[in-house]
């Protein structure tokens, strides 16, 4: 998760691609009041840019933290696949 951005609508995920292939992948979404959601993305994210993709959320609520789960599919870069705001 290279970066997350509230916008009018909800949130702007800007996701990389450091491995270059481009895999689907869940956002795992948990918001402050304790509830979670799962945002599937297929491989055609990629389609415009395979270093970067961003993913537009609507949501209504808060987001507390985010987590990309990458299912079968290897990361080059697990560390950076959390996103919880700056306290």
């Amino acid at each position: 998760v290279r970066n997350v951005a509230r916008d009018e609508s909800g949130y702007s995920v800007t996701v990389a691609n450091v491995g270059g292939m481009p895999a689907p992948f869940d956002l795992v979404l948990t918001y402050v009041d304790g509830t979670t959601e799962r945002r599937h993305q297929t491989a055609a994210v990629w389609r415009a840019d395979r270093r970067q993709a961003v993913v537009r959320l609507v949501a209504a609520k808060t987001l507390r933290s985010l987590e990309i789960d990458g299912g079968i599919w290897m990361d080059a870069t697990p560390a950076d696949n959390r996103w919880s705001p700056a306290p």
